[in-house]
């Protein structure tokens, strides 16, 4: 328990706050944002990993079997994970005219296995809080406008396509076989 009686001090050793020496509520404001920025880029680099962890194993994800619309017409799928009214997280089964069947665990339940059919409009779209914590970071960022850079562009795209590739731009109509012949001539 902290006695109260003692004046408040910390000793200041060769320019550096000695942490040991300091009550709760008095570190420094410089301290704090030091370890929030130690923290936040903890934080991302974990999701980086997670990412990387899930990119890695939906190599061998299976074929998906489509069920109905849900989300303003999106594509569902047996096993898209959606947020069900109560915060879970719970999987699409099925979804038909409006009304999705969706399972979930529950590990204090009789069946560990939960079903219930719900209305398309009561699910939320689940995202991932590594993809969030991600995309969050990039959001507004511009990129930078360079001279050097719409040259290159600009030369690049003039450049006829590799050998043997696939053409750029719209496919042209073939002229017909009379004029073909007359053209070639």
């Amino acid at each position: 328990m902290l006695d109260m009686t003692k004046p408040k001090t910390h000793r200041v050793v060769t320019g550096m706050v000695n942490l040991n020496d300091i009550r709760i509520g008095e570190i420094p404001e410089h301290l704090k944002e030091l370890a929030g920025a130690a923290q936040r880029d903890a934080d991302i680099k974990f999701a980086a990993s997670q990412l990387a962890r899930l990119r890695h194993e939906a190599r061998t994800r299976p074929a998906r079997t489509y069920t109905g619309r849900v989300f303003s017409g999106r594509r569902a799928w047996r096993g898209m994970r959606v947020l069900l009214p109560n915060g879970r997280v719970g999987a699409l089964y099925r979804v038909l005219r409006g009304v999705a069947v969706v399972q979930w665990r529950d590990e204090f339940a009789l069946r560990h296995v939960q079903h219930a059919a719900l209305g398309i409009g009561e699910l939320k779209p689940f995202k991932l809080a590594a993809a969030m914590l991600l995309g969050a970071r990039k959001r507004g960022v511009k990129e930078r406008t360079s001279r050097r850079k719409a040259r290159a562009a600009r030369i690049n795209g003039a450049a006829p396509p590799r050998p043997g590739s696939r053409a750029r731009g719209r496919p042209r109509p073939t002229p017909p076989p009379s004029l073909a012949a007359t053209c070639s001539g």
